[in-house]
């Protein structure tokens, strides 16, 4: 086997049409440009989603949900008293769980997003400016360690294959996705300072790598993932000059570290339950296995053949899955035929790299189903896919990696951007037509049949975000057509007619499958007493609505999902009128 040092020129390996490229000293420096242009048209995009709720929780404009600037992402109230006074007051949907817990403790990423609004208020472009000076900051870091570990060709190719990841564009273009960045970036500081100084300080700097991912975990659970690579490298790294200790001591830490880390972010109310979208291995054992059986496969498959794995959440599971055991065998077949090929530090890395990327996935693969829970995972995809590319036997196979991860990434990082940009119009647009701003009324809003979260999640956040609501309901989120009669003057009776209500995986991140609701089940909400009536399969069936005055009071804005906007409803006691489902903004729910 040849070896190269971390630190020597490209110089003398077999010619290859792309070796130009590879071994020009300027690509490591270059591949951090390629990020900030990559992202640089982000800048025009506005605020978005999540971003909206974390504004007005710093505003107080979440009713009785008040959150510490410091703890912006805590979504849930911390007991079920507290969770009813948030569904009274419209924060979380009617049929949340009142066990329901979505708690991220991420102190680090909301002190910043909290500087951000004191120092740019309601300009978005710096906010993103500060997003994509994170990416670049983590591409540069990632480079700096792949240099280190890497012969200098695998590393260059890894390192643009890592910033032009087209899992990484939701982060970017995406300001409350932040954490991500923060987490990763701090902890790969950590990480890349420890493999570098190690060959001169030996274990004894093992505590920069330590005082790294003790910060990235105070922006993001995310940084799991690195110590997950820290200790996977503690246990294979080979001893070097200064203070060496035995591998199973050098790895104590850093399961230390995972362990204080859980344990105290348990302690303090973090973490997830009651809902089917994050999964808390605290609330289930089972459930939590069964549930990675289909995410791991879906992300599998998104690392290596850029299959989104959200598509699990459009009932592609078993396609996901599927795909995800083929992604496995290709990788593992493309190993053991290249074995012979690999140069010894290219051996020496995967040992400690393919070990870390299998816990980094499991670790984040607890998140809500979606590419972003690839970013540190892909730190080792990036150098397994890269060594491939170089030393593969197969062209076919070479070729297919290149296409995906060099032809289409940019690609589809273009076009995911711009999907970006057109959720966001499109939640402005619905958002104005729903509420007039400048209107000077605040209503109440009750919405039938918004099944796509960009309705009936993300207008609501926009509306309070601005200031132009009193209160928001979703009376139904069901992928379903409605019946509405009007009962009486006061009274809605709401019927799903292909009866999927509360099987959404939208709906269902507020309140469990396992955990049903049944007839007489009612709440509180926005003024109004919702109260299940029917039952169909064991599967939520009918609603009755209960208004505290006429729906033709002034304060009452009753709208319905048709037409790709929400139009308001206009019944006369005793009539009934059919709303045909139609798809969202998103274009899926």
């Amino acid at each position: 086997m040849k070896t190269d040092s971390p630190l020597s020129t490209c110089g003398s390996p077999a010619p290859r049409w792309w070796q130009g490229v590879l071994c020009h000293r300027l690509l490591p420096w270059l591949s951090p440009a390629l990020a900030c242009v990559l992202y640089l048209p982000t800048i025009t995009f506005g605020f978005f989603g999540d971003d909206h709720f974390l504004r007005c929780a710093l505003h107080a404009r979440l009713g009785s949900h008040n959150v510490q600037w410091f703890d912006l992402y805590r979504f849930t109230g911390e007991s079920a008293a507290n969770n009813q006074s948030l569904i009274d007051d419209g924060i979380l949907p009617w049929w949340s769980s009142p066990h329901l817990r979505l708690h991220f403790v991420r102190p680090l990423t909301s002190m910043l997003f909290t500087a951000d609004e004191y120092l740019f208020g309601s300009n978005a472009v710096w906010y993103r400016i500060h997003s994509i000076a994170w990416y670049v900051a983590l591409v540069a870091t990632i480079g700096f360690l792949f240099r280190r570990i890497l012969p200098n060709k695998t590393a260059n190719l890894a390192l643009v294959i890592f910033t032009i990841n087209a899992s990484h564009a939701g982060l970017v273009g995406w300001i409350s996705a932040r954490h991500f960045l923060i987490g990763a970036t701090l902890a790969s500081i950590g990480l890349a300072a420890w493999i570098s100084l190690r060959s001169r300080y030996g274990d004894r700097a093992m505590g920069i790598s330590l005082v790294g991912g003790v910060i990235g975990l105070r922006g993001s659970e995310a940084a799991l993932g690195i110590a997950f690579f820290a200790a996977a490298y503690s246990w294979h790294a080979p001893s070097v000059g200064g203070v060496n200790l035995d591998r199973r001591w050098r790895t104590l830490p850093w399961i230390a570290l995972v362990v204080t880390y859980v344990v105290a972010y348990k302690l303090i109310g973090g973490g997830a339950q009651a809902n089917e979208g994050y999964v808390d291995p605290s609330s289930g054992i089972g459930a939590y296995v069964g549930t990675l059986g289909t995410r791991i496969p879906a992300l599998l498959a998104n690392a290596i053949f850029a299959m989104p794995s959200e598509l699990v959440l459009v009932g592609a599971s078993t396609a996901c899955v599927l795909a995800g055991v083929v992604a496995f065998v290709f990788v593992l077949t493309l190993l053991r035929r290249t074995r012979a090929r690999l140069e010894e530090m290219e051996v020496a890395t995967l040992r400690w790299v393919l070990p870390g990327t299998v816990f980094a996935l499991v670790a984040n693969a607890g998140g809500f189903p979606s590419s972003r829970l690839l970013l540190v995972p892909n730190v080792g995809f990036s150098v397994l896919i890269a060594v491939l590319i170089m030393r593969t036997a197969i062209p076919l196979a070479r070729l297919a990696l290149v296409v995906v991860h060099l032809v289409l990434a940019p690609i589809a990082i273009v076009a995911t951007t711009c999907a970006y940009h057109s959720y966001g119009r499109k939640i402005e647009n619905t958002a104005r037509a729903a509420v007039p701003q400048g209107s000077g009324a605040r209503p109440r809003v009750f919405v039938i049949g918004a099944s796509d979260p960009f309705v009936f999640m993300y207008v609501h956040g926009l509306l309070r975000d601005t200031g132009n609501l009193s209160c928001w309901s979703t009376l139904s989120a069901a992928r379903s057509s409605h019946r509405v009669t009007r009962v009486s003057e006061r009274t809605l009776d709401i019927e799903a007619m292909d009866s999927t209500w509360l099987q959404g995986p939208f709906e269902s991140l507020y309140r469990s499958l396992r955990e049903p609701l049944h007839v007489g089940d009612g709440v509180r909400q926005c003024g109004a007493f919702i109260e299940v009536v029917a039952m169909q399969r064991s599967i939520l069936h009918r609603v009755r609505v209960t208004f505290d005055r006429s729906i033709e009071d002034p304060s009452v804005d009753l709208l319905a999902w048709r037409n790709g906007k929400l139009q308001r409803i206009n019944l006369a006691v005793g009539s009934s009128e059919d709303f045909s489902w139609t798809v969202g903004p998103s274009g899926f729910f």
